[in-house]
């Protein structure tokens, strides 16, 4: 979690100082990606330890809000730099944008996840009808061997 928040501040360091050396928002893209994807890895981390049942508990959920509260506070900093420094409709046309990245992943991750189910099943089945060949012609070879009485 303290890894995500570190890249996060870091890319949000980017942006302000971009920014306030009087460049344009666009140049800070970099930063910006690395906000945008540190957040959403720690809401993905967050999730998962919160529906794990070996979840420690209580004793970091402070740590966590503040971590989020830090990112919120960050985040309208940069609602307001795109604002004040960006296009009209800036700061809604990047909201979008994420959201339909972060479906895009939602969906590369499902795709991702049937592939390697599928080809689990396949590895499945071809050791399956290998272990069966093999146990026939084992078969085989035991009946003759039975029948000629080696």
């Amino acid at each position: 979690m303290l890894a995500e928040l570190a890249a996060f501040n870091a890319g949000f360091a980017i942006v302000k100082s971009t920014v306030s050396a009087g460049r344009d928002i666009a140049s800070a893209a970099s930063g910006i990606s690395k906000m945008v994807e540190n957040k959403d890895a720690m809401h993905k981390r967050l999730q998962k330890k919160k529906n794990s049942i070996f979840s420690p508990g209580v004793e970091s959920d402070l740590e966590e809000f503040m971590a989020l509260e830090q990112m919120k506070e960050a985040e309208a900093q940069l609602k307001q730099i795109m604002i004040y420094t960006g296009r009209p409709g800036l700061h809604g046309d990047f909201l979008k944008f994420c959201a339909d990245a972060r479906k895009a992943r939602k969906e590369a991750e499902r795709k991702a996840q049937a592939e390697r189910e599928e080809m689990i099943e396949t590895i499945t089945v071809v050791a399956g009808v290998g272990l069966g060949v093999t146990a026939a012609i084992g078969a085989i070879i035991g009946l003759v061997w039975y029948f000629k009485g080696f």
